[in-house]
């Protein structure tokens, strides 16, 4: 007997894997995921944990974590994503800057060159997501989203970065 799944419940299971990753990768580098948003995505809802998720796991690594949507009615918002436009050279449609006190000192230090190697690295093996990432001494590390995708990738970069971190 052949089984048949229609589009709206593969986009749900698929959300759901991705965010359940996203839990995973954050809990394997010492998140308490228990302050997470729930994982499950329903496509009948509007309601989507992914981005959520992303930035509730990012900051527990990193003491400074901004989300700025291009699409918000926020006039700072909007302030915000145009001059991060302007950084990264591009459009997103969505940024999440990443700092804290490791970044702004590596900033400041060789060893930034280390980190955007690894970084570019991790970036180019992207499959389900399009982004970009810039080290930016005013933002720290910016993370710009063209198409959301599927963020598990991102935040195994995001992770690495907070690993890379703590061992320079």
């Amino acid at each position: 007997m052949d089984i048949i799944m229609d589009g709206q419940t593969k986009a749900d299971y698929d959300s759901s894997l991705t965010n359940f990753l996203m839990v995973k990768i954050f809990h394997d580098a010492g998140v308490d995921v228990r302050r997470l948003s729930h994982y499950f995505f329903h496509a009948g809802y509007t309601y989507d944990p992914c981005v959520d998720i992303l930035v509730q796991g990012s900051s527990q690594l990193f003491s400074n974590v901004a989300h700025y949507s291009c699409y918000s009615d926020d006039k700072e918002d909007i302030a915000h994503c145009s001059k991060l436009q302007q950084i990264l050279g591009s459009h997103a449609e969505f940024y999440i800057c990443l700092s804290d006190n490791r970044i702004n000192r590596v900033m400041k230090s060789e060893a930034v060159y280390r980190l955007k190697s690894r970084t570019d690295f991790l970036m180019k093996k992207l499959e389900h997501s399009e982004a970009e990432i810039v080290f930016d001494e005013e933002y720290g590390l910016i993370v710009g989203f063209h198409w959301e995708g599927f963020l598990h990738e991102i935040t195994e970069i995001i992770t690495t970065v907070h690993k890379e971190l703590e061992q320079i």
